[in-house]
């Protein structure tokens, strides 16, 4: 798929703080320069190939009652890494996932980020997920303190 300046335009803005509002996509457009349908045409063109996963708010959870966040690592065995991941991704409760190369300083090759209102339910997680097969080793990171999440800059790499 091809993206031209208005998609670039639009992926930019979209990716911005927005305000709330009734009119949001008619503001965008306007914003934009360009019809409402348009736009609307355009979001979901890139939706549909697969450039925007989604349209949604972004909640910052430490300001709600999901207070608790880990990154787990695991080291697993190659042959069982799809019978993982499936359990990983049968969490709600369970936000990123990842495979990572392995360094020999630190041999993990999964990641997922767990995040509850209260350690008891993490450690339930971790609990049902080490009843898997093919887990070496694995290690709890509690989080401290959140000191930066933003999401990359995209107006500045669609530059390019």
């Amino acid at each position: 798929m091809i993206i031209d300046k208005v998609d670039k335009e639009i992926i930019n803005i979209m990716c911005k703080d927005l305000p709330v509002r009734k009119d949001l996509y008619d503001y965008i457009a306007d914003e934009l320069k360009i019809d409402t349908s348009d736009l609307i045409n355009r979001l979901q063109k890139l939706n549909k190939e697969g450039v925007l996963k989604r349209i949604s708010p972004i909640m910052y959870h430490y300001k709600t009652k999901y207070k608790y966040n880990v990154m787990t690592v695991w080291k697993i065995e190659d042959n069982c890494k799809e019978e993982f991941l499936k359990k990983l991704l049968s969490f709600d409760m369970i936000s990123h996932v990842y495979e990572r190369e392995v360094k020999e300083e630190f041999d993990y090759n999964m990641y997922a980020m767990i995040h509850s209102s209260n350690e008891e339910d993490i450690f339930k997680i971790v609990k049902k997920i080490k009843e898997l097969k093919g887990i070496i080793s694995y290690d709890l990171l509690f989080t401290k303190k959140e000191l930066k999440k933003t999401s990359p800059d995209y107006g500045q790499i669609l530059k390019s």
